[in-house]
């Protein structure tokens, strides 16, 4: 693994951890907004890896468009994250199912989009070029797989 590609790894992990922390947030959708925010950050770490342009405007248009679009996607698959943040509102009941759904949901999540960019970039690909149908599918298997490798650790 070469300089670059620990770089990545390293921030990638980093804003799992912190996107977890999010996750643990107790008000119904300032949790998702903060994850969303996080992940925003990490990406602009990511492309300042890869020397890739950042324009903070363009990138929220397109990273909030990929992560909204995969909702209706990740609700149908019976994800506990955006379920878990509306559970917030069950007294007592929802916050303590929150507690457990959520870090995951935030963890592997961000290791998805992460994982997904950091790759589009390693590829020479730049915000401007991203693909939202092939990105969005792309976000989504690796959410699967990060979500069943932490289901069987």
């Amino acid at each position: 693994m070469d300089d670059q590609a620990r770089k990545v790894s390293s921030t990638i992990r980093l804003y799992m951890g912190l996107s977890a922390g999010a996750g643990l947030i107790p008000i119904p959708l300032a949790d998702l907004a903060a994850i969303t925010a996080l992940q925003l950050k990490m990406l602009f770490d990511i492309a300042k890896i890869y020397d890739v342009p950042f324009h903070e405007a363009r990138t929220r248009a397109v990273v909030s468009g990929l992560i909204g679009g995969m909702l209706p996607q990740i609700l149908t698959e019976g994800s506990a994250g955006y379920i878990g943040s509306l559970g917030k509102f069950l007294p007592i009941v929802g916050p303590l199912a929150s507690l457990a759904a959520m870090p995951g949901f935030a963890a592997a999540s961000t290791y998805a989009v992460g994982t997904v960019f950091a790759r589009h970039f390693e590829l020479g690909g730049t915000f401007d070029t991203v693909d939202p149908a092939k990105t969005k599918a792309d976000i989504a298997k690796e959410y699967r797989g990060k979500k069943a490798e932490t289901a069987t650790a």
